[in-house]
């Protein structure tokens, strides 16, 4: 297995960090609700 030098394992770090932040951005909703809630909740199937 070849030696990752540090540059590239600071670059992974930091594509993770980023690919995280996103993810965590993604499940956040400082507003408690969806983008186009009406405000209720609706089940169509019944």
């Amino acid at each position: 297995m070849p030696e990752a030098s540090t540059d590239d394992l600071v670059l992974a770090v930091e594509q993770l960090g980023a690919a995280h932040n996103r993810h965590e951005a993604e499940r956040s909703d400082p507003t408690g609700t969806s983008a186009g809630d009406d405000g209720e909740n609706r089940d169509s199937s019944v």
